[in-house]
């Protein structure tokens, strides 16, 4: 038989630790909702500070521009060009394709604000099957580049385009005080191609809309919506894709070439949205959604703050209901019957409401009391009723 003491004591030790663990976990929470609210309040105070600055009109009123100048003017010059791919001249067929728009109707935050293109660009195939990799080649054992030979008007312009290239990227990684870095391989192999030509059908690194030049003759930056960027071959003519090993490295059959204008919007939208094909959120949304999450992280730390003060003014009270308690009947009643009261008059067309006074009468005829009702007897009188006289000591 258990002695009574032994398993009290142990009755004590049980509920000790589940409400430790109670009050870990309810700590631990604590600390992830204020964290949460002050990123959240600082966010709000960034996104209304992002709010003053139109950057979106400014990224919408310049693709509204270059559409408008696309489908009065530079599309029909460029659609006089004709193009011819391969020693074998093919001749390159007009395609009106608008995956570009497309994008930017899916991702854009309001498409209705923005104009829409009449697509026009060349495109041919170009057969690679020939090219073979072996999966355990050196880094100066792959595949060359691939020479792509484009006529216009008697002329040839050559496209010198990596089949395969290989790029280490090396990153910092912190563990305590300790620093080290950390490479890995990553090998890009070719897709497709494209290419933008001026006026007179040459590939060139211009850009029309854009101030400065490209690095490279290609259609896009290569690393579209990318937070780690390659370095290399940057605007290159040849559409990549990445993979971490060589051995998985696959390559298709043909390759589609495609040839665009420099002046065609669809080449200028990944600049001004930074290859996200989105402008951004309005002045207004920006602004209603730091308010939103203003005043949502204020209400969150005002409510923790109060509750703290609350627990150092009364830290024996038995809860915090008791507590939010104790803090009306001491601060807030006398307020809340003034504003009560004051209501009442002002705009409830009443009077204030008083203690109703009670005659001496209603209380005997609705008393239940079956006691005595005559008055009763003097604090520290005799049983006759008689006061004695106070007691005098002598000096």
């Amino acid at each position: 038989m258990v002695p009574l003491e032994d398993y009290y004591q142990g009755q004590d030790r049980q509920h000790g630790m589940l409400a430790r663990l109670r009050a870990l976990f309810a700590a631990f929470v604590m600390m992830i909702l204020l964290t949460f609210s002050i990123v959240g309040f600082l966010t709000g105070f960034l996104f209304i500070a992002e709010s003053f600055d139109d950057i979106r009109q400014t990224g919408v009123d310049a693709w509204n521009s270059d559409v408008t100048d696309w489908n009065s003017k530079s599309r029909s010059a460029f659609s006089e060009l004709e193009f011819n791919l391969g020693e074998q001249p093919m001749p390159m067929q007009p395609s009106h394709t608008e995956k570009i728009y497309d994008t930017l109707m899916l991702y854009d935050q309001h498409p209705e604000e923005l104009l829409r293109p009449d697509a026009l660009f060349y495109t041919g195939e170009v057969d690679i099957s020939d090219i073979k990799i072996d999966p355990y080649a050196g880094p100066n054992d792959l595949p060359g580049d691939l020479e792509v030979e484009l006529r216009h008007d008697g002329k040839v312009n050559t496209l010198h385009v990596p089949v395969i290239f290989e790029e280490t990227r090396c990153k910092y990684i912190t563990r305590g005080k300790m620093q080290r870095q950390v490479c890995s391989q990553n090998f890009f192999a070719l897709q497709s191609i494209c290419t933008k030509v001026n006026e007179d059908g040459k590939p060139t690194r211009e850009l029309e809309g854009v101030v400065g030049h490209t690095h490279d003759v290609g259609c896009t930056i290569g690393t579209e919506g990318d937070f780690n960027p390659r370095h290399s071959n940057i605007w290159s003519s040849g559409v990549y894709k990445e993979y971490k090993r060589l051995v998985d490295v696959q390559l298709p059959d043909s390759l589609t070439v495609q040839v665009r204008s420099n002046s065609d919007p669809a080449l200028t939208a990944s600049i001004y949205t930074n290859g996200y094909y989105d402008f951004g959120q309005s002045p207004a949304a920006l602004f209603g959604w730091g308010v939103f999450m203003l005043v949502t992280s204020g209400s969150i730390l005002f409510v923790a703050t109060c509750m703290c003060m609350l627990n150092y003014i009364w830290p024996t009270a038995p809860s915090h209901s008791e507590r939010l308690k104790y803090f009306y009947r001491r601060y807030l009643k006398r307020r809340h019957i003034a504003f009560k009261n004051w209501w009442r008059v002002n705009v409830g067309g009443g009077e204030t409401e008083a203690m109703p006074q009670v005659g001496q009468e209603v209380l005997l005829n609705e008393s239940s009391w079956s006691g005595p009702t005559q008055g009763g007897q003097q604090l520290g009188a005799a049983p006759g009723g008689v006061v004695p006289p106070p007691l005098i000591q002598s000096v």
